[in-house]
């Protein structure tokens, strides 16, 4: 188990990011919870079902397919208001959203090398015609290609 915890200046919030049994964990506390340290900490595998500020003050908690919302208050634990929050999303969630922007990326990529191939062999990027004999603009498409579109980029 590998977590992150950063608390403001003011020692009033709490914010914890835990990776944790094929999940990672988004926490925030308020109230001023000094009982956890700052900073990024490695443990032995936690106990079945254990989660990060969750447990001793946990007034909702609901999860399905790997996903955990939990909300509470620990203020039980040291006498004070100090409601919380917990998001658990499961890393088999989390590929496909962070693949996505590199396949975006590729995607555009292929485009704008066949957009400039097509430019260099002297056709229509939008629609492939011949524009060797009309350079200005495509008779197909109307795409404004050479000069014309040079005078409308500037």
């Amino acid at each position: 188990m590998d977590s992150y915890k950063h608390a403001r200046d003011d020692r009033s919030r709490l914010y914890y990011v835990v990776s944790l049994r094929g999940g990672l964990q988004l926490a925030k506390c308020d109230g001023g919870l000094d009982l956890f340290g700052e900073g990024w900490e490695s443990f032995a595998p936690a106990p079945p079902g254990w989660q990060a500020l969750t447990g001793f003050g946990t007034d909702a908690d609901r999860s399905v397919a790997g996903f955990r919302l939990a909300t509470g208050d620990l203020g039980r634990l040291v006498g004070r208001p100090m409601p919380f929050w917990s998001v658990r999303v499961p890393y088999g969630a989390l590929v496909p959203v962070s693949a996505a922007l590199p396949v975006v990326r590729a995607v555009r990529s292929l485009r704008r090398r066949r957009r400039d191939r097509l430019a260099l062999a002297g056709c229509c990027p939008a629609c492939r015609y011949d524009l060797r004999a009309t350079p200005d603009r495509c008779p197909e498409c109307g795409w404004p290609g050479g000069r014309a579109a040079e005078a409308g980029a500037g």
